[in-house]
């Protein structure tokens, strides 16, 4: 399923909208209320650069998250009623409030069972990821 956003499609890892019920043969939404991306080592900046700007001009858009694929953790960004942006770091054992779909998120959920990526980034330009 494509996200069109800002002129563009994209294929996010997964999205929610929250509106009439599909129409069957329907391949491109632009309504979505949390975009979720699972972020690797090829594809962090864009995640949160290129692909992020892009997904804001969504005017449903609420929440914006990014699981990390190295280790139970993830970057939620959050649309305030004034319209800024703000971001919260969850860490493994902290629940986040995923306001859109009204529910918490718990990583120990999301992550059991993974297999995390066995090559973390290295190198001190890649440290601060989130």
């Amino acid at each position: 399923m494509k996200l069109l956003a800002d002129a563009r499609d994209y294929y996010p890892d997964a999205f929610v909208v929250c509106n009439d019920p599909m129409q069957p043969r329907r391949t491109r939404l632009d309504d979505a209320v949390l975009v979720c991306e699972v972020r690797s080592e090829s594809t962090a900046d864009y995640d949160k650069g290129e692909k992020f700007d892009a997904y804001k001009q969504l005017p449903s858009l609420r929440e914006y998250l990014i699981l990390d694929n190295r280790r139970p953790r993830a970057t939620l960004f959050q649309k305030g009623a004034d319209g800024a942006w703000r971001y919260l770091t969850i860490v493994e054992g902290v629940a986040a409030r995923l306001e859109s779909v009204d529910m918490a998120l718990h990583l120990a959920q999301i992550y059991d069972g993974l297999t995390l990526d066995p090559n973390p980034f290295t190198g001190a330009e890649n440290e601060n990821t989130d």
